[in-house]
């Protein structure tokens, strides 16, 4: 059945609806691709998971453009749909982020890495 017509769908949001829309749309997009993974609710405070989850958002943010978010309340926001977190577990995750971040750990996809992705993929769907 084909979608009906609804002046809703011509008003764009702007600014800080915008931000939260995006911010919500990335959350949803990570928890879900989290969610694929295994037995994740041993994870719940690995290194390895947390910045699986940080190395998601640097790179979800930079492709929607979005410019004044704070990545770690959307890592505490992900990491809560997926975990019952108490303050001990915040504050653990909290410091290992910080870590990570020091130690240049999360890191944004190189640009030529999603070129080559790109026109693997246009190849795989033009010639296979």
């Amino acid at each position: 059945m084909a979608k009906k017509f609804s002046a809703l769908n011509m008003i764009d949001l702007k600014h800080n609806l915008k931000t939260l829309s995006l911010e919500n749309e990335i959350t949803t997009n990570i928890t879900s691709k989290l969610g694929e993974i295994p037995n994740l609710q041993t994870l719940k405070l690995d290194p390895e998971l947390i910045l699986l989850v940080c190395n998601c958002i640097e790179n979800e943010v930079a492709q929607h453009g979005l410019k004044k978010v704070n990545k770690k309340e959307l890592a505490f926001k992900i990491m809560g749909h997926l975990f019952e977190m108490s303050d001990v577990d915040k504050a653990n995750v909290s410091n290992t982020i910080e870590f990570l971040w020091q130690n240049h750990q999360i890191k944004k996809i190189n640009s030529a890495r999603i070129a080559l992705g790109v026109v693997g993929d246009w190849f795989a769907r033009k010639f296979l």
